[in-house]
């Protein structure tokens, strides 16, 4: 294909991103830019020295178009500009600003990796800039050179804050805005705390409150925290739950974290034993500032982390699940597993980690019983079955029965030189084994059985665990569930 008609696209696409750019549609401008780009590699070396002004023009307003969300795309763009030979035709105004642009976008990739060597030429270009102040006429510029040179200096004194703010549905009594401090592994952190009326509550003259009001239904806590550090405002974290809702926003997550460090020892404070810790769907939106000494970096007044789905209808139950409902609701009692599997499942996904261990440990035992008892009663009677379980001196299953006559350990039972001995775990899955074998191996079973229990009895004594809380709830759950199919 000739270079002819590839010029033409390019210089249609940069038309329609001028005429984009007048209506202020970034999505069209972006489009249209990329595509100059990828043309641009298609035509010969004479046919690109024809568009090279173009090219300059794409790749600047690329990164002008990416500056508030993507960096390093925004960098990529304006470096890449810079580089090119139209850059040097261009006024003394626009090298600044472009300067300015990239500076500005090194110090922000800078804070937001940690990254001293960016931080560094951020500096570099800025006290270049700040060497001509004198020779840029326009105001606006010459502020925003200003601007970064006090938020450099902020950087380089630790004077960073990252400030939250966001509604919950309960309401926190301290004292109006009072400023309380702490500190969680080293961060210093601000909370202040305001509280708000629900508008649909029904008030008296003097200040109105439901007594144990959980769910905020007379009174609500709007929050503003302040985190003592920078925090991407876009990165996200894995999160592990069984909801279609796999990641979270890293800064709701330390403000959650930072809001549940308080109301723990809120609780025991106050004595509002009601009150409950907090998880990210109870917060509907939020805003984030970053700030450097007294000058904003980002500010997202708006920010929503909610998993939604749009569908015609409602999720109505199934016809089937319509019967099996009818047919739960003519039972008195439900098997106590079923419900410990969703507390435990309830617990994880409002991030109560120790609960959700308790759950699914209780869980386990109460499904393990039942099934056991099921299949040991295919060789065994009932009171053989019992007898087992609960732990009743039987000589069959005497472990040192060789040693010792049947007359001879019945005497020593009745002069209660035997006791009762409550077989373990791994004794009665391996006795379950033997008549009614599994899906999988003894081996396997074994394994899944300790991934359930893993640190169960040290979290159950209040002992203090190194390890991920959150890792360890969510493989015993997802155990539990695979225990249940191969058993």
């Amino acid at each position: 294909m000739s270079d002819k008609p590839l010029i033409h696209q390019i210089k249609d696409l940069m038309n329609k991103n001028r005429n984009a750019e007048l209506i202020k549609d970034e999505n069209i401008q972006k489009q249209c830019l990329e595509q100059v780009l990828i043309i641009y590699d298609k035509l010969s070396n004479n046919g690109q020295k024809r568009v090279k002004n173009e090219l300059y023009v794409a790749h600047r307003n690329l990164g002008s178009l990416y500056i508030n969300e993507e960096f390093e795309k925004a960098l990529h763009h304006l470096e890449l500009a810079k580089s090119l030979s139209s850059y040097k035709n261009e006024n003394f105004f626009n090298k600044c600003n472009l300067n300015r642009l990239i500076s500005h976008l090194k110090m922000k990739i800078g804070l937001k990796e940690d990254s001293k060597d960016q931080l560094a030429e951020s500096r570099n270009i800025n006290n270049l800039l700040l060497s001509k102040l004198d020779k840029i006429s326009l105001d606006q510029l010459k502020n925003e050179i200003m601007s970064d040179k006090l938020i450099l200096d902020a950087i380089e004194k630790g004077d960073i804050k990252t400030i939250i703010e966001f509604e919950l549905p309960i309401p926190l009594f301290i004292k109006d805005k009072y400023p309380i401090e702490f500190e969680i592994n080293g961060i210093k952190y601000t909370l202040e705390v305001e509280i708000v009326e629900n508008p649909l509550f029904v008030k008296c003259p003097n200040f109105t409150e439901i007594m144990e009001d959980k769910y905020g239904l007379a009174n609500r806590s709007k929050i503003k925290l302040t985190i003592f550090r920078y925090i991407d405002p876009n990165k996200r974290i894995k999160i592990s739950t069984f909801s279609e809702k796999e990641c979270i926003l890293y800064i709701l997550s330390e403000a959650i974290n930072a809001i549940n460090y308080f109301i723990e020892r809120y609780r025991i404070i106050s004595g509002n034993y009601w009150v409950e810790t907090v998880f990210y769907n109870m917060i509907s939106e939020f805003s984030s500032t970053i700030m450097a000494g007294d000058h904003i970096i980002r500010n997202i007044p708006i920010n929503m982390d909610q998993l939604i789905r749009c569908s015609p209808n409602p999720p109505w139950l199934s016809d089937l699940n319509i019967d099996n409902l009818d047919k739960y609701l003519r039972k008195e009692e439900i098997i106590l597993w079923e419900i410990l599997l969703l507390d435990a499942e309830d617990f994880l996904l409002r991030r109560n980690y120790r609960e959700a261990i308790y759950a699914i440990n209780g869980c386990f035992e109460n499904f393990l019983m039942i099934k056991a008892r099921e299949k040991l009663k295919k060789s065994w009677d009932d009171k053989e079955v019992e007898d087992y379980l609960n732990g009743s001196p039987v000589y069959e299953n005497f472990k040192l029965k060789k040693y010792l006559s049947e007359d001879l350990f019945n005497q020593a039972v009745s002069n209660k030189d035997i006791f009762p001995y409550v077989p373990s775990t791994f004794q009665i899955l391996k006795k379950c084994n033997e008549i009614d074998p599994s899906k999988v191996e003894i081996k396997e079973l074994n394994r899944l059985v300790s991934k359930i229990r893993k640190k169960r009895n040290d979290i159950m004594h209040g002992v203090e665990i190194a390890e991920d809380l959150e890792k360890l709830a969510f493989e015993a759950i997802k155990s539990f569930k695979e225990f249940t199919e191969v058993f």
